[in-house]
């Protein structure tokens, strides 16, 4: 390219809008006739979505396991049974109940990267 036209890039159509602006350097020293150049960009990341905790609902077959998150569950309904609450209320106590039991005793693995 003739020392006076600067050079171009290009970009991906979905990033277009997020160029602000574009300037060229002066010619390097490096024995090319290309010039730099230099681009300012506005790009918003979305943020990274986290994988749901799973549980591992096969562990349920061994008796032990069963066993032991039916006493948990038990344990932890017996101050529902009362019916002073609200139905939201009751809702969310069940929902934690589940959710600390399942996380204890039917916790999966976690996978290795390899």
């Amino acid at each position: 390219s003739p020392r006076d036209e600067p050079d171009h890039f290009g970009i991906n159509r979905t990033f277009k809008n997020a160029i602000n602006a574009v300037k060229t350097a002066p010619g390097a020293d490096i024995g090319t006739d290309h010039c730099p150049v230099i681009a300012r960009i506005c790009v918003k990341l979305k943020k990274a979505k986290k994988k749901p905790r799973s549980i591992d609902v096969r562990k349920i077959i061994d008796k032990k396991t069963k066993k032991e998150l039916e006493e948990d569950f038990a344990r932890s309904f017996g101050g529902i049974a009362n019916g002073t609450q609200e139905i939201k209320e009751m809702w969310q106590k069940l929902k934690k109940i589940f959710n600390e039991a399942s996380e204890k005793h039917l916790k999966a693995k976690r996978k290795l990267d390899k």
